[in-house]
């Protein structure tokens, strides 16, 4: 079960849910093409720019499916047609990497930054249709990976505070043909609430952590993240996930016949993990007459089902002689030589630069607290960019109190910059309570606004806050360095932080770790 609220540990995820706008409550957010161009926005990609300001599409559930978040495209409308059921991308609109779908609406970017402080720092989104209709959909439970954008309340985000490798294994399971059978099973009507997804068969991260039966010496999130990254990662609008992974590089081509493939051994193997047996698998798959139809008509033949089997059966080979399971892909899932080139990387893609670090002093300024702590809060509040919520905050402060766990946390990326800092005499141990009683202390000042969003207090600049460069080079540097850890703490990382503070403080710690 995905979380168990009435039990300790309930909730292995870490995961928050989030309608992120209403399409009627917040309509007034929304702005239309016509409107826009006559404004003088320009169109880059499916996002409008002007100014440096930027507007994003707004993602409505009829514009993705499984591993395809390319699916339907309101820019095919007709003038005049309602839309309700949206012309989907073609095989060769699928084969441009630089191909991406328009929306009906666009949000400004920094309202979704807003929706997702302190629950999802990525750029890139998982969520699930808020409506099931097995007979237009084929399937029960729709869910996919997404760019960071604007999301209506018809598709519902699933916000964990796993690694992304194991987040990634969690979105290949959700689109498994297993797990729609049990979710079928579980659901009464046709909306898959929170409720209803608090309650569907979802594999623990734990599982993840252990060795692939049919491959052991992989683990199950390694062999199983390989394959979900070809699949959902083919237009360059998701390179922020391919990053996460720490695969830098262009995105997969799109081939239907490869696809194919990978779809089958990945639903092959979550047959496996679910421990089905061979029949049952045979008779699970026979549930979806809509599949078998559709192949029927096209192969003459139960393909999918046929396929997958074969699969199956091949990895139960593998588990039972210890030989290690051997795809029928070549090149392997997502080798470089099945991505595209990156001269297909279009203009709108290019990346954005890193702004630079500050220089770190030889050590931190002579200590005053009245001075350091305050510093400490506003460089993290710059550091965000934007709004940022107290608890990031008081996690960040926590982590530059205790430099091993930072360390610990930080990853690769960050080892550079953790070895200079640990290197150089800095400011002592923050006192239990300090961010609370210096964010009071701001606000009295009207240095940064705090404002509630529903149970979470976000922190917002205000005319009076300090600009970055009025603040010390070692307040910047430590506030950026310690916030970026503490943006990527998984669940557990979040229990030993919270284990290592203070008592007063976990509270605080954990706000919005659901």
């Amino acid at each position: 079960m995905l979380w168990r609220e009435d039990a300790p540990g309930g909730n292995p995820w870490g995961v928050s849910f989030r309608a992120m706008l209403h399409m009627a409550n917040d309509s007034g957010l929304f702005r239309r093409r016509k409107d826009l161009e006559g404004e003088g926005w320009r169109l880059e990609g499916n996002a409008f720019v002007r100014e440096g300001q930027r507007l994003v599409p707004l993602y409505e559930a009829k514009m993705v499916y499984h591993f395809d978040h390319r699916f339907g495209d309101f820019g095919k409308v007709a003038p005049g047609e309602r839309g309700h059921i949206l012309p989907q991308a073609s095989g060769e609109e699928h084969g441009d990497p630089g191909y991406v779908n328009l929306p009906r609406y666009w949000v400004d970017s920094r309202e979704v930054d807003v929706r997702l402080a302190g629950l999802w720092e990525r750029n890139w989104l998982l969520g699930w249709r808020r409506v099931s209709d097995s007979r237009s959909s084929v399937r029960t439970f729709v869910s996919t990976v997404l760019p960071r954008t604007a999301v209506g309340d018809s598709y519902f985000l699933l916000c964990p505070t796993a690694e992304p490798e194991h987040v990634l294994a969690l979105a290949a399971n959700l689109s498994a043909f297993a797990f729609d059978y049990a979710t079928r099973q579980s659901l009464a009507g046709v909306n898959v609430s929170y409720h209803v997804a608090r309650q569907l068969p979802v594999l623990p991260p734990s599982s993840y952590r252990e060795a692939t039966a049919w491959a052991p010496a992989s683990s199950l999130a390694s062999w199983l993240s390989e394959y979900a990254l070809e699949l959902f990662y083919t237009s360059w609008d998701l390179e922020g996930l391919a990053g996460d992974l720490g695969r830098d590089g262009p995105p997969f081509r799109w081939d239907d016949s490869r696809r194919f493939l990978l779809r089958a051994e990945l639903d092959a193997a979550f047959f496996h993990i679910y421990g089905i047996g061979r029949d049952d698998t045979d008779y699970i798959m026979d549930t979806f007459p809509i599949v078998r139809s559709r192949d029927e008509k096209v192969h003459g033949t139960y393909r999918t089902k046929e396929t997958i089997l074969d699969r199956y059966d091949a990895m139960q080979r593998a588990i039972d002689t210890g030989i290690p399971y051997q795809t029928v892909l070549d090149p392997p899932p997502a080798h470089p030589s099945v991505a595209h080139d990156e001269s297909t990387r279009p203009e709108w893609a290019s990346p954005a630069s890193e702004p630079a670090w500050p220089d770190l002093p030889a050590s931190a300024p002579a200590f005053d607290p009245s001075r350091a702590w305050p510093e400490l809060v506003v460089a993290a509040l710059h550091a965000a960019g934007g709004p940022v919520p107290l608890h990031a905050v008081a996690r960040a402060m926590a982590l530059r109190n205790h430099p091993d766990l930072l360390a610990r946390f930080a990853g690769a990326d960050l080892d550079e910059q953790v070895r200079a800092w640990r290197s150089r005499p800095g400011w002592p141990v923050a006192p239990a309570g300090t961010v609370v009683r210096t964010v009071d202390e701001l606000g009295r000042r009207q240095g940064i606004r705090p404002t509630a969003d529903g149970a979470m207090v976000l922190l917002e600049a205000t005319e009076y806050t300090p600009a970055a460069d009025r603040l010390s080079d070692w307040a910047r540097y430590e506030a950026r360095l310690a916030l970026s850890v503490a943006r990527r703490l998984d669940h557990a990382a979040l229990e030993d932080l919270v284990a290592a503070a203070p008592e007063e403080e976990r509270s605080l710690l954990l706000a919005g770790a659901a």
